[in-house]
């Protein structure tokens, strides 16, 4: 059992910017379990909980692809798009939008979020 009180818990994850590859991810568990997976795309960072929200599985454990669509945008041919954009769950292959969280299939499944700044070569999520 973890002796560690909610509000001693760390409230900021701190990594060196060379600790995740470009294009690449890291999953940091911190106090009390919690796993935060922190990923690097195209200059920008983003960071979820590991837990997809359909079945609990470790959701940032999952790999990253793009999507095909065919609709008006592609005048209805099947397209590759979001290349390295997309956050697949290694349970039941849910795709998340690894910028925003959000399910493209369920609309109502969204992955909780948290706030990444860079400073000094400093990666910073805020919990």
């Amino acid at each position: 059992m973890d002796s560690q009180r909610a509000d001693e818990r760390p409230r900021e994850i701190v990594l060196d910017e060379d600790e995740i590859p470009s294009r690449g991810a890291k999953v940091v568990t911190i106090g009390g379990g919690i796993s935060i997976g922190v990923f690097r795309r195209d200059g920008g960072y983003h960071a979820f909980l590991n837990r997809c929200p359909h079945e609990q599985g470790p959701v940032c454990e999952g790999g990253i692809s793009g999507a095909v669509v065919a609709d008006v945008t592609t005048n209805w041919k099947p397209a590759w798009v979001m290349e390295g954009g997309v956050l697949l769950c290694p349970w039941h292959g849910l795709e998340f939008d690894l910028k925003t969280g959000a399910c493209f299939s369920r609309k109502e499944l969204r992955l909780r979020r948290f706030d990444v700044r860079v400073e000094a070569g400093k990666v910073r999520v805020r919990l």
